[in-house]
């Protein structure tokens, strides 16, 4: 089953096998590093003169964005900050750059701020940029801000999208791990017990699966965007140098010093880098302690009769499996990582002896205060250090800290994005208050810039609670807003088995098998595997349980649902796939 196989790809921030356990984060990532000469001859003058003669026309548009993961669903909305007056600074600089280049332009420059407190600047193929809050807040001078947006300007105008194709690759496996990681987290979460004669699903310590669910929800919040600014685009070392190089020139024709910008923001890559390897490793072991509680007591039941291993083993066995395979997925993931900082500020220092004069120049600092003195950038730092502090404490299982964190940023000018107000109401729902939380939620809902993932979250939490009517209410009001109902279908597929509305349940089942989406599909399934609802059910037509056990037989060779093992078949075909595909 291939979410199973990709579950773990978040092995390399969070689920080692113990095998490697003593290695760190940042060494593995190390050795996975090439580190190739510098590819760019200085010799032969300005990289921006040795390409003269290329044709710069770019191919037809594609379909989609170069985003990954979160950043890459809803148009960036989930982490995107608008801020004009910060996102006008920022094209004011890009298009300063762009005079520099003298070659054919095609499209027009897009900006986009994004709430992370990590050090970034990103190219995208649809001629637009996003900057980091976190890059502009760290940067010292102009000069290493002008370097930054150059080398990504470099990469648009020399259509670098078009020559490399394993962005899209890279796209997709990013968004698979995203979505998949919740799936495992949602199997983890059931439990096996006999009773009698009869077995069923239960859970064991309702209170400490959900703070554990809670914890998983966070980390993977923090994952998404990990997914964007731990690993950096995967151009080709070919095109990464280009785009140092055209970047040091462009920066460079428009009177800002590469000398003292690429040196600089090769630093503070390098301590980013660094900073990255070490949160991934704090990430480690809040993951690893999450799953354990989830997935660690997967069920007491005895073998069965027939010489099958019993669930708990098959539960084990799948487990072993997913870490060696999600660990082999991330070594191939990281292993598309560009050459280090530190390899490429020495490549860019040769280029640099070879083709321009040494100089003292003085560092610039007058469009950075300008852009960092508003009232917007200020605001804009402090929720993003607040959202990062309220997730790390719900990573760490800390929800009052976490209800804390978000209270200076709900005071600011941007308390009602979705940003925060989503993050609010996931710190107020792990600290066990449900009315403020829903309170939150509503105040993003109202917001243009709601994602799916913000109601998700808010479905998430209105599950848990049982509030299955309410559920429905917002599902379908988030269907409407979207026009479309698929994301939400394990949603409404669980609430109307559980409000009794079969013959809704059975339509919503119907819908989702239709979809392409495996992954979505394996949702609804999961979406019927509450103990508590066993006659609800097994009270859904014939064909409607028969959708079920088709789409558990092509996901796994092994397993094969009768109509009489309802959800007990269901949970042991699920731990069979995931075993049957490692």
């Amino acid at each position: 089953m291939k979410r199973a196989v990709a579950v773990l790809v978040v092995s390399a921030l969070a689920l080692a096998s113990p095998a490697v356990a003593a290695e760190s984060l940042k060494d593995r990532m190390k050795k996975m590093v090439p580190t190739k000469g510098f590819s760019v001859d200085g010799k032969r003058g300005k990289f921006l003169d040795q390409i003269k003669d290329r044709d710069f026309t770019p191919p037809p548009p594609t379909a989609g964005a170069l985003g990954f993961g979160a950043l890459d669903k809803g148009d960036l909305q989930k982490a995107r900050l608008r801020m004009p007056q910060t996102e006008a600074a920022v094209a004011q600089m890009l298009a300063k750059l762009d005079g520099g280049w003298r070659y054919a332009k095609f499209g027009e420059l897009k900006v986009y701020v994004i709430g992370s407190g990590g050090y970034q600047a990103l190219a995208r193929p649809d001629y637009s940029m996003t900057v980091t809050v976190g890059m502009l807040a760290l940067a010292d001078s102009d000069d290493e801000v002008a370097f930054m947006f150059a080398h990504e300007l470099s990469h648009i105008r020399m259509n670098h999208f078009a020559r490399d194709q394993s962005m899209a690759k890279m796209r997709q496996v990013a968004t698979q791990v995203n979505s998949i990681y919740t799936d495992s987290v949602r199997l983890s979460q059931m439990r096996v017990r006999t009773v009698g004669d009869n077995t069923q699903l239960y859970t064991e310590n309702q209170k400490k699966v959900d703070a554990a669910g809670l914890r998983a929800a966070a980390n993977k919040q923090r994952m998404d965007l990990l997914l964007t600014t731990l690993v950096d685009t995967p151009w080709s070392r070919k095109d990464e140098d280009e785009a140092d190089a055209g970047g040091y020139d462009l920066a460079e024709t428009q009177t800002y010093s590469s000398a003292i910008g690429a040196p600089a923001a090769f630093g503070r890559m390098k301590a980013d880098f660094d900073l990255k390897a070490a949160l991934g490793e704090a990430m480690q072991s809040q993951l690893t302690t999450s799953l354990a509680v989830l997935g660690g007591e997967a069920g007491q039941i005895l073998q069965n009769g027939g010489g099958q291993l019993s669930l708990q083993d098959q539960f084990k066995q799948a487990k072993v499996n997913l870490f060696a395979s999600g660990r082999q997925a991330a070594i191939n993931y990281f292993q598309q990582r560009h050459r280090s900082p530190e390899d490429r500020q020495k490549g860019i220092a040769a280029y640099s002896q070879a083709v321009y004069q040494p100089r003292l120049p003085i560092a610039k600092t007058e469009w950075l205060t300008a852009t960092r003195g508003t009232k917007e950038f200020k605001d804009a730092a402090l929720i993003v250090r607040a959202v990062q502090d309220s997730q790390d404490a719900r990573g760490k299982g800390e929800f009052a800290a976490a209800v804390a964190a978000m209270a200076p940023a709900l005071k600011t000018s941007f308390g009602t994005v979705p940003f925060v107000a989503n993050e609010a109401a996931q710190a107020f729902d792990s600290a066990g208050d449900s009315v403020n939380a829903e309170k939150q939620f509503m105040i993003a809902h109202k917001h243009p810039d709601q994602t799916v993932d913000g109601y998700q979250a808010h479905l998430d939490m209105l599950l848990r609670l049982r509030r299955y009517a309410r559920v429905l209410e917002v599902a379908k009001a988030a269907s409407l807003r979207y026009g479309d109902e698929r994301p939400f279908l394990p949603d409404l597929v669980a609430a109307s088995l559980r409000t009794g509305k079969k013959d809704e349940t059975a339509v919503y089942l119907q819908k989702c098998m239709a979809t392409e989406n495996e992954s979505l599909k394996d949702q609804c399934i999961h979406a019927l595997t509450d103990p508590a609802f066993q006659k609800q059910y097994d009270a859904l037509p014939p064909h409607s349980r028969a959708l079920v056990d088709a789409q558990l037989q092509k996901t796994t060779a092994q397993a094969s649902v009768s109509p009489s093992t309802g959800l007990l078949g269901t949970l042991g075909s699920m731990l069979k796939a995931a075993d049957a595909a490692n």
